[in-house]
């Protein structure tokens, strides 16, 4: 039996995506993703949780987090700060 040439493309081009598609199972460990959530969430309350107290101590327009390219550090039980961009 003869090929075409372009039947010749999409047989080796299957031939070279067919095992990625089978090595990239969608089965996952839902354990682990599930500590992961968990443990986000719990981040996530904390960080509003302190952005709460820093708005009661300096103010709505005054809240300042640290971020990649920010550095705040509070000390005197959160009455100072210092605020450094990278």
């Amino acid at each position: 039996m003869k090929l075409h040439t372009s039947m010749k493309k999409r047989l080796i081009a299957l031939a070279l995506v067919a095992p990625l598609l089978v090595s990239c199972s969608s089965k996952k460990d839902s354990a682990y993703h599930e500590e992961w959530v968990k443990d986000t969430n719990g981040f996530d309350i904390l960080m509003g949780q302190f952005a709460n107290n820093i708005e009661n101590l300096w103010g709505y327009n005054e809240v300042l987090i640290a971020g990649p390219k920010d550095y705040v550090k509070y000390t005197d039980q959160y009455q100072t700060r210092s605020h450094n961009q990278l």
